[in-house]
């Protein structure tokens, strides 16, 4: 190994306790046993350098950028919030009656179409999701706080594709 090669292979190399539990060469790298449950992946197979594993490390979002001066990390909206600010009352109850199962979700773990309505001017928490219909076309149907129904919706497959009307193939009349 190149001697640069061989300082950037150490550097890589800290020790467990410094990498938040990454194995290293400096603590016996891929030839070290996995503790159970680790789920480290070594970076050779990524073309890194052998023997060594790491948690990734995230890229700068603008070339040149320093780490840590990135394009921030973005999460999907929760319902917890209505768009306007407005809290959610907590918990969306879905009654599934095609399939017979009741289960509750809270509104933070939804995004905010599951959990809220536009109705006129204003949003309107959803608290129970009642389905209804077939395996095959199932309806969403949204309800308020107050019991009012605020949306109805029909989830169904795709149409088949048309099939082509089947042509006959010409045949040579025989000449005499």
């Amino acid at each position: 190994m190149r001697p640069r090669l061989a300082a950037v292979a150490l550097a890589l190399a800290v020790p467990a306790a410094a990498c938040g539990g990454a194995r290293g060469v400096a603590d016996g790298g891929a030839a070290a046993s996995a503790p159970a449950g680790d789920d480290s992946v070594p970076l050779a197979s990524a073309g890194a350098v052998p023997g060594v594993t790491s948690a990734p490390t995230p890229i700068p979002a603008t070339p040149g950028a320093a780490p840590g001066q990135g394009a921030a990390m973005t999460t999907p909206a929760n319902a917890s919030t209505s768009p306007d600010g407005e809290p959610h009352p907590g918990a969306i109850v879905h009654d599934d009656k095609v399939d017979g199962r009741v289960w509750t979700r809270l509104a933070s773990e939804v995004p905010s179409g599951i959990g809220w309505v536009r109705v006129g001017d204003s949003w309107r928490p959803v608290v129970r999701i009642e389905i209804t219909g077939t395996p095959a076309q199932r309806r969403m149907t949204k309800f308020g706080a107050d019991g009012a129904m605020l949306e109805s919706t029909v989830q169904a497959p795709p149409r088949p594709q048309p099939q082509p009307t089947p042509q006959p193939t010409p045949l040579p009349e025989p000449q005499p």
